[in-house]
């Protein structure tokens, strides 16, 4: 009941001037008023959004267009590089520019020319730029080729560089090709230097020019796709050189670049705006071309007519006006209806694509409609779960593949790359094992829990490694049992896995190796792939590791005998040292030193005196196991270093040394043989707390040997 004096707080009465009207009317018109004016707004401010957004999808297009067409271009400069790098190292390259032999560089570069078609000019010159040979017969003039040559030649390194050059470059190579070139042209020089004994004795060049090089250009075109339309060309000197021979390209070679445009560049930075073309607003993207010395050469532009953001405005804004219309109307038909069933489900679908689109990868529908937005809800979970997948498989891959560049070192390179594959695969024992030279013997090389010490080599067929080395096929071995021969160091306790893995590592149809990998799960049938995958990596890696080594292995032997050199020795005895303490092993250590060398040379001359030194390393060689080091410790002088060898048998091993080297052979000597006095020392020995004790120690028993009448041997003991 209403309080006297007080408003009725129940009552509703509107005036007389109120006509009657149904609710559905009321609803119906509120909602055409709550739909037109946000419609109005929100047409106007898409018309803005949308001009907005095709202007920076042109720009975007424009960014990923030009640069992409640089990084082709740098990829095929990469290529000659390469190959140019490859054919610099050849023996017979180095050869033939020593000696200055034209005919066997220009079979080279024909070879190159024929593999690289666009490569235009190709040469290979000596240190003053004169020219050894082309592809053709000329050579003999001179090319500098600005300051490419000299800082080859200086620093010793390959140069990439884009440079003004004149024409007289391209005639030489083609007179009725490159006759119609300006005086100057812009081109890409890649220069190789080709090195002797550490020393530049020649370069290796290609050059590809880009006056009316249209591939670029056309690449910007190509690139950008049907919904835009974009014209590249390439600038030297304000000019145009080069454009896309596309229809409707905006630019013509010679026409000269707007100073806007072209005064930003030629200070070495990009140009991105809007400007003129032949009477025709364009949006423009220009990229500074330079030289090795980062100077401006030229530049890359690509362009659009701005006409084209507004026809696509246009025609958008129409179908949005159309959609508009047709939507409003619908709306009116089933919003009542279709509100819950619709809009609910798609609020929840375009939800979880914002978040997931956000990072949130986590985020998943729960939509049960019993209509096709459940589909789409399963669909979208789908999709999710698959981008994840995908995902995680490539960051599995890049994280290897990264982590594969980062050394060229094989013990460091395949140590990493095992600890990845570990964490990658969840397993708890891995092993990898390498090749030996003869292609005979799997050597165990790195290892993760289990003792590398413990391991022995394998021949092909032998064991689960050397089954897979044989058969070239990974092979699982599951349910294993707590007395298989594998088990995994735990720290606290050693335990066998229940499942292990190995894959051959092979490259260009030879095995490399094996890895081997152990885990206390299970490996999955859709790991195995990847796990494969993952090998392969490993062994394209680990080839190019071991011939990184090989050319290494070089640096560390002796010219004359092949022998490892003193500092390689050092550095090796240090290491088994350390190892015949760390371990408990026995360790020897022999200083030979041949007799009355110095007779040998003033009798036969020093090239006998030579080939006496190389028949007394053959013999040396001929006479330890694969495992000892043998070295040419300093003049006449030679050491051996024996791992995993008592004194005893050490002495046995000099004794037979000693009447090998006395029954060798020398070239120039006749019936004439040589003699050695051999010193010995070894571990353990109570006498040698340090490396250089041990040395002195079989220093001093080669003193006492040559005391006593040489051609004998001598223990430390």
């Amino acid at each position: 009941m209403a309080v006297p004096g007080r408003k009725n707080p129940y009552r509703v009465v509107w005036g007389a001037q109120r006509f009657r009207l149904s609710i559905g009317w009321k609803t119906l018109i509120a909602f055409f008023i709550v739909l037109s004016v946000p419609l109005t707004g929100v047409t106007l401010l898409v018309q803005r959004v949308l001009g907005d957004t095709a202007q920076r999808h042109v720009q975007d297009t424009l960014v990923m267009s030009v640069q992409g067409a640089l990084a082709a271009h740098a990829g095929r400069l990469d290529t000659l590089n390469a190959l140019l790098s490859q054919t610099a190292v050849l023996q017979m390259t180095k050869d033939a520019l020593a000696e200055r032999r034209s005919a066997p560089l220009r079979e080279l570069l024909q070879g190159h020319a024929f593999n690289l078609a666009y490569v235009d000019a190709w040469m290979a010159t000596d240190t003053k730029g004169n020219v050894i040979a082309r592809r053709n017969n000329n050579a003999g003039d001179q090319v500098m080729l600005n300051a490419v040559l000299p800082q080859v030649v200086n620093l010793g390194q390959s140069v990439t560089s884009n440079e003004i050059l004149p024409r007289d470059v391209f005639l030489l190579e083609s007179p009725e090709r490159y006759l119609r070139l300006e005086r100057t042209v812009m081109a890409s020089v890649v220069a190789v230097p080709v090195m002797k004994d550490r020393v530049v004795i020649g370069v290796l060049v290609g050059i590809v020019l880009l006056d009316g090089y249209d591939w670029l250009p056309n690449l910007i075109h190509d690139g950008a796709g049907e919904d835009v339309r974009l014209f590249g060309a390439l600038i030297q000197d304000s000019r145009v050189v080069a454009s896309s021979r596309r229809p409707g390209n905006l630019w013509v070679e010679g026409w000269s670049l707007p100073a806007e445009v072209n005064d930003p560049l030629m200070k070495g930075k990009p140009f991105s705006g809007q400007t003129t073309i032949s009477n025709e607003p364009c949006f423009i993207l220009a990229e500074p071309l330079f030289n090795a010395q980062k100077q401006v050469t030229g530049s890359l532009i690509g362009s659009s007519r701005t006409s084209a953001v507004e026809s696509f405005v246009r025609n958008n804004m129409l179908l949005l006006y159309g959609f508009i219309v047709a939507g409003s109307l619908l709306s009116f038909l089933i919003a009542f209806f279709a509100h819950r069933d619709t809009l609910y489900p798609i609020r929840a679908l375009v939800r979880a694509m914002d978040d997931f689109a956000t990072g949130r990868v986590e985020v998943r529908t729960e939509i049960v409609t019993k209509d096709e937005f459940e589909d789409l809800g399963k669909g979208f979970n789908r999709m999710a779960d698959a981008i994840c997948a995908q995902q995680a498989r490539v960051e599995k891959y890049n994280s290897l593949a990264k982590l594969l560049i980062t050394t060229l070192d094989p013990k460091e390179l395949l140590k990493n790359a095992l600890d990845k594959v570990l964490e990658l695969t969840d397993s708890k024992l891995g092993i990898i094992y390498l090749m030996d030279e003869q292609g005979e013997t799997l050597l165990p090389f790195v290892t993760h829990g289990v003792d590398l010490a413990t391991l022995k080599p394998l021949r092909l067929n032998e064991g689960l490694a050397g089954s897979v080395a044989a058969e070239r096929q990974s092979k699982l071995l599951e349910h294993l049992t707590e007395t298989s021969y594998m088990h995994v160091d735990l720290g606290f306790a050693v335990a066998a896995p229940t499942a292990v893995a190995a894959f051959p590592l092979i490259y260009k149809e030879k095995v490399l190796g094996v890895m081997l990998l152990g885990t206390f799960g299970t490996y999955q049938a859709e790991e195995q792939p990847l796990i494969d995958y993952l090998a392969n990596q490993i062994a394209i890696t680990l080839d190019n590791a071991l011939t990184n080594e090989k050319v290494e292995r070089l640096s560390i032997a002796d010219g004359l005998t092949g022998l490892y050199n003193r500092r390689f020795l050092s550095e090796r005895l240090k290491d088994e040292y350390s190892k015949a303490l760390r371990y408990q092993t026995p360790l020897s250590f022999l200083i030979l030193d041949v007799d009355f060398f110095k007779r040998v040379n003033d009798t036969y001359g020093h090239q006998v005196g030579d080939n006496a030194l190389v028949a007394v390393a053959r013999a040396l060689q001929q006479s330890v196991r694969d495992s000892d080091l043998v070295a040419r410790y300093g003049g006449e002088e030679f050491s051996i270093l024996l791992p995993h060898t008592g004194l005893d048998n050490a002495l046995a091993v000099a004794e037979k040394i000693r009447l090998a080297v006395s029954e060798a052979g020398v070239e120039g000597m006749g019936e004439q043989r040589l003699t050695i006095s051999i010193g010995a020392s070894g571990l353990p020995d109570d006498k040698v707390h340090s490396v250089d004790e041990l040395v002195r120690r079989a220093d001093e028993a080669l003193y006492r040997a040559k005391e006593s009448g040489r051609n004998r041997v001598v223990s430390a003991g």
